[in-house]
């Protein structure tokens, strides 16, 4: 497993984790001390965030992987955040998932960890949405036809013509 790819994922995803692993605030940047963790004390831990979980999920050994990755999909589940942020953490969770279980195909890891039931939530959908018209909206800014940008997205024409500033109309 290419375990310092995943890392950097986590850490392009979500900035804040190097100061939750350090236990600082992000404000106090000023004072921060260096202070070395080990990575396989956090198998002993129970009251992670969902970012450490994953973290937690990198490093757990393979015997107990299985159960660590369900609590933390039904962690995240039950997260009351937005539906970006918890898209983000699936997908890393899925990534993550994929590269310890190399023989798995993607559809079976979905199937085996429940990933699928989330994604089917209204909840998930509305962010997948919101991204998809992020994209769709940066695309037409750099002049992409509206064609390929609904091929992209697979938003609609008229959906994506929406998205343009008044003024631009």
């Amino acid at each position: 497993m290419k375990t310092d790819n995943l890392f950097y994922r986590l850490f392009v995803t979500f900035p804040n984790l190097f100061f939750q692993l350090i236990d600082r605030s992000v404000p106090d940047l000023d004072k921060i001390l260096l202070q070395r963790i080990y990575l396989d004390q956090l198998r002993e831990r129970e009251d992670l965030s969902p970012e450490l979980g994953v973290v937690r999920l990198v490093v757990e050994t393979p015997s107990r992987t299985e159960s660590w990755a369900h609590q933390l999909v039904k962690q995240v589940q039950g997260l009351e955040v937005g539906p970006r942020l918890q898209a983000q953490l699936l997908e890393v969770i899925e990534t993550v998932l994929v590269y310890k279980y190399p023989d798995k195909s993607r559809k079976e890891l979905v199937a085996m960890f429940s990933l699928g039931e989330m994604k089917e939530t209204r909840y998930y959908q509305d962010a997948q949405e919101t991204k998809a018209k992020e994209i769709a909206l940066r695309l037409l800014q750099e002049g992409v036809d509206l064609d390929l940008i609904a091929r992209a997205t697979e938003l609609t024409v008229e959906e994506i013509e929406a998205l343009r500033p008044e003024s631009a109309g």
